[in-house]
């Protein structure tokens, strides 16, 4: 019997070393984004203890992986405040882990990630989108976070029109 396997599967066959390096760039992010972001609940569990999150009232509500490889592998966190959700998700393009027949694949290689940030507020369409193409890994921290806020902002400020209305007087 043969067996038929998808082609983004048969590339990360043929490189497996690039595969593990890849998986361990996803968990070394995951680690990352769960030591600047708590739970709501581990949140109040530690208020009286040590850490916090990177910015106040922000909270991790999960965090997924792609479980197919097409052709990338990303990281999804879904974050919230009291006033939007977030999806902050790292992607690193198979491209990158696979390499011509004959040659071997480099870890130091793999060094960047594309990012996507996107904000909600009631709906399931965005209220803005922010793309970072090619972002060093080792510079993933909270200032990262908070710089994409910032961006999403500058871009699509969260104005809703709670001060459309106003009466001058004299």
């Amino acid at each position: 019997m043969v067996s038929i396997k998808r082609f983004g599967d048969f590339l990360i066959l043929e490189n497996s070393e690039g595969e593990v390096t890849l998986n361990r760039k996803l968990d070394e992010i995951e680690l990352i984004v769960k030591k600047m972001f708590k739970s709501e609940d581990e949140f109040e569990e530690s208020k009286s203890g040590e850490g916090s999150n990177v910015i106040d009232g922000v909270f991790l509500e999960s965090i997924d992986r792609s479980k197919s490889a097409k052709t990338y592998k990303e990281l999804k966190v879904f974050l919230f405040d009291d006033e939007f959700r977030y999806d902050l998700i790292f992607r690193i393009n198979l491209e990158k882990v696979i390499v011509p027949k004959g040659q071997t694949f480099n870890p130091e290689d793999l060094k960047t990630c594309d990012i996507e940030f996107k904000r909600y507020y009631e709906g399931e369409q965005p209220l803005g989108v922010v793309e970072k193409k090619e972002f060093e890994i080792d510079k993933i921290e909270s200032d990262l976070f908070e710089e994409l806020i910032s961006e999403i902002e500058e871009k699509y400020p969260s104005d809703r029109g709670e001060d459309e209305f106003s009466i001058e007087t004299e």
